[in-house]
């Protein structure tokens, strides 16, 4: 097996990865808002916790969001990833054949 292939293999197999990983990490993320959404929709709602509320701003959803640039440079990087890689391995395999 010829080294394009073997980079153009473990390229496919890491972007693949990274997008797997990026799209279990968006789905986490995405819990966690609606969590706390739903924990600040019902203290907003209840005037006994609103100073509490206002007092603590909106740090929970900050702490929820934090990670969203990170998780799609992630998803960007697996789809180049995958996609050079099956590019190399196309190109490699068409050589080959003649």
């Amino acid at each position: 097996m010829s080294r394009k292939r073997i980079i153009g293999w473990v390229s496919t197999v890491l972007g693949l990865i990274l997008i797997v990983y990026a799209v279990h990490s968006m789905q986490k993320a995405s819990e966690a808002k609606g969590f706390v959404k739903n924990f600040t929709d019902f203290f907003s709602h209840n005037t006994t916790w609103n100073p509490l509320i206002k007092f603590f701003g909106g740090e929970a959803l900050k702490e929820a969001s934090k990670y969203d640039v990170t998780i799609l440079i992630m998803l960007i990087l697996g789809i180049v990833l995958t996609v050079l890689g099956l590019s190399t391995l196309f190109i490699s395999r068409n050589r080959s054949k003649s």
